[in-house]
């Protein structure tokens, strides 16, 4: 009787998820999903297997196995991939689209392969957006999802999770959502894959990364206007926002792999701790605050806490 509750319990769950995926489509606010798969959480161990040999009432074993199997239902509805369309409006950029539904350009041009440009793109083009960060790659004849796995070095499991059809057997020109991938061709259109962007436009190189006054200086001082927009130089998650004395306001942002960029003397951050900021994005306006000479950017980019010269991983200017 009580596995019979469970089971009636369960498909009302499967109605009610299904009801707010249709409405989560037709809100303006369509947002990337940024919960773990069910294969991410069964690989780092949040969800082991069933232990069914206690009491098996409601309140105890029965109810756990209850719990385990909604949340598997959960994730994988919130893991399949979803699209819908956005017309571009005047003054609009691929970094505003992506910043709207919480998703990253390169996911953009994963699945948009019409683009030719990231930064060319024209008032009424209309541009598809998925829920889920990846991009698309295209079958070849007699590929299978473990080939197109491995030449993006993800799992086959999320590909056939995210999916969500069967690709046991893939037609030529087939569309295959790849998860947590870049489209191979991201750079030649004009996108940037594991390289920096600089964090202001223009200025002039005051003060090099190295020995200075008798010290070491530990980043690189770029001499703009007090107010000029100040970029996120690579995507990732803001670690610190605030004062820190003698470099003033400061923003600090983990790009993962250990390696985190510092923004020193803001006149105003825009950005609080936590929030994932995108490449390109204007995090703060430079300033003069804390310990400095003048209106100035002070970028640092530290590996494992060490700093690095920023030159190095910077773009020709």
């Amino acid at each position: 009787m009580e596995r019979g509750k469970i089971i009636l319990y369960l498909c009302f769950l499967v109605l009610a998820l299904s009801s707010q995926v249709t409405l989560a489509e037709q809100e303006p606010e369509f947002r990337f999903f940024q919960r773990l798969s069910l294969f991410e959480r069964e690989t780092a161990g949040h969800l082991g297997p069933m232990d069914l040999r206690g009491d098996e009432t409601w309140g105890n074993g029965v109810q756990l196995e209850a719990q385990l199997r909604i949340d598997e239902i959960a994730d994988k509805i919130a893991r399949v991939a979803r699209f819908k369309t956005h017309e571009v409006q005047p003054g609009e950029t691929l970094w505003d689209i992506s910043r709207k539904y919480g998703i990253d350009v390169a996911t953009l041009a994963g699945v948009n392969h019409d683009i030719a440009n990231v930064h060319n793109i024209r008032v009424g083009d209309v541009i598809r957006v998925i829920n889920i960060r990846g991009t698309i790659h295209k079958a070849k004849d007699g590929e299978t999802v473990d080939c197109i796995a491995e030449e993006y070095g993800v799992c086959p499991e999320e590909i056939r999770m995210v999916n969500g059809d069967d690709l046991s057997r893939l037609n030529p020109g087939q569309e295959v959502v790849v998860p947590g991938a870049k489209p191979p061709d991201f750079a030649e259109r004009g996108g940037t894959l594991d390289s920096f962007i600089w964090p202001v436009s223009g200025g002039r190189i005051s003060s090099h990364f190295g020995p200075r006054w008798g010290g070491f200086h530990e980043g690189l001082d770029i001499a703009v206007s007090s107010g000029t927009p100040v970029r996120a130089t690579k995507e990732g998650y803001v670690i610190f926002s605030g004062w820190n004395g003698g470099y003033g306001n400061v923003i600090d942002i983990d790009h993962g792999g250990g390696v985190v960029t510092r923004y020193a003397h803001n006149s105003r951050i825009l950005v609080s701790r936590g929030s994932f900021v995108y490449q390109g994005q204007v995090i703060a306006y430079s300033g003069n605050t804390g310990r400095s000479t003048g209106p100035h950017v002070h970028f640092e980019i530290r590996h494992n806490n060490r700093p690095v010269n920023p030159i190095r991983y910077l773009p020709p200017r």
